[in-house]
């Protein structure tokens, strides 16, 4: 179902997440980084493009500046579309991949540090 311009799985366990993130602040810079992240990433995937090409940029061109640092905030955030968004699955392999770890992190997929490793296998 549709939530403004993003596709979620469940809009009623969003609806839940989101009144639940509102009592601290870092929460709430998640679920607001996760809403730009999704809606810009499904933007571009309904022009045609694959989200493995496109999920670094859209990434860094959702966060704002003077939220939570973009590094504290993406693990979350992905944790939370993984979870909760339509496309989430694509996502999760995404971090998952080969692919991630040698653009993003400039290793192999087996040296992928624990931190992203756990958070893309455990909400799937």
């Amino acid at each position: 179902m549709k939530n403004g311009s993003f596709t979620l799985k469940d809009p009623e366990r969003w609806q839940k997440i989101v009144l639940g993130a509102q009592a601290w602040s870092f929460n709430r810079n998640v679920i607001a980084y996760a809403e730009r992240w999704a809606r810009l990433m499904e933007e571009r995937m309904s022009a045609g493009q694959k989200l493995e090409d496109i999920a670094e940029a859209t990434k860094r061109e959702a966060y704002v500046p003077g939220e939570d640092s973009m590094r504290l905030l993406e693990v979350p955030t992905a944790g939370i579309l993984i979870e909760q968004w339509e496309y989430g699955e694509q996502l999760r392999l995404y971090y998952a991949s080969g692919e991630y770890a040698r653009r993003v992190l400039g290793v192999e997929a087996n040296e992928t540090p624990t931190m992203f490793g756990g958070m893309a296998f455990r909400l799937s």
